[in-house]
């Protein structure tokens, strides 16, 4: 099999009502496709996921279990592994057993946040079915840095909220159903087709008001956690839980480098 690197990312984000809506997707995704594809599926910790043996089955690509420090493929579907974070370090997979984000592990913002960070403008963030709003935070960083935005007709998702709470912040590049997505992508992920504007990365003045308020809302959100995790830590191991002290440690860690991440997006990186 020709091995064919990765020239963009596209990152899914799903959770109930989700399994149908990425069946759609992913059997309208073409065999060329130049892109990678990342999916986060809301799953329970503790259980098996057959999500890459079901869209294996139903479109042109291979669709496979994600592996820690895989390197990205052109054409390739990765789903992510229950109880871990699916996650992008410069063209490889990395899986992380950091805290959970919006409750859950596999989060979709985790997912989004470190694919605009590491590829910029090459990555299509989409939002399908689910409830609540994980994904949100993570398209709005996508957006930060240039990316692309879509989002399922929320009349076509069986469970709206996560489509509609993208919706009410993020200034999206389309919506559409779960049946017309494939083919939209696969012409996204072609670089000379994508929208002028669409490109460069944008300064923090040139965001929306409201997208800039809902990554601050976002960053203080992950530095109370960080907080909260350094504090649990501290007593834990003044107590003797020297174990339950450094997963709190650890937590702590994930959260501030999280915060990090956006705080670059708000303010551009550090100077010196």
């Amino acid at each position: 099999m020709r091995v064919r690197p990765a020239q963009s990312l596209i990152v899914v984000g799903a959770s109930a009502g989700g399994v149908e809506a990425l069946r759609e997707l992913t059997a309208g995704l073409p065999i060329d496709l130049p892109a990678a594809v990342l999916v986060v599926l809301h799953l329970p910790p503790g259980r098996g996921s057959a999500l890459d043996a079901i869209l294996d089955r139903v479109g042109p690509l291979p669709a496979v279990t994600a592996r820690h420090g895989e390197r990205l493929q052109a054409g390739t579907v990765y789903t992510a592994v229950p109880d871990q974070h699916l996650l992008v370090e410069a063209d490889r997979i990395a899986l992380s057993h950091g805290a959970t984000e919006n409750g859950y592990r596999p989060s979709v913002d985790a997912l989004f946040r470190s694919a605009a960070m590491a590829w910029g403008s090459r990555v299509i963030g989409v939002v399908l079915s689910g409830t609540l709003g994980d994904g949100t935070v993570g398209l709005l960083a996508i957006k930060s840095r240039g990316g692309l935005a879509v989002v399922q007709d929320p009349r076509d998702a069986l469970h709206r909220g996560m489509p509609d709470s993208a919706l009410a912040q993020v200034t999206v590049d389309r919506v559409l159903s779960a049946q017309k997505l494939g083919g939209a992508l696969a012409d996204m992920a072609q670089p000379p087709d994508r929208p002028s504007g669409a490109i460069t990365e944008q300064s923090p003045r040139q965001r929306p008001a409201e997208e800039q308020k809902a990554l601050w809302a976002a960053l203080r959100a992950l530095e109370e956690k960080r907080r909260l995790a350094d504090q649990m830590s501290d007593n834990a191991r003044r107590n003797g839980l020297y174990e339950l002290a450094q997963r709190y440690a650890d937590q702590g860690v994930e959260q501030a480098e999280a915060a990090e991440v956006l705080r670059e997006m708000l303010l551009g990186p550090a100077s010196g």
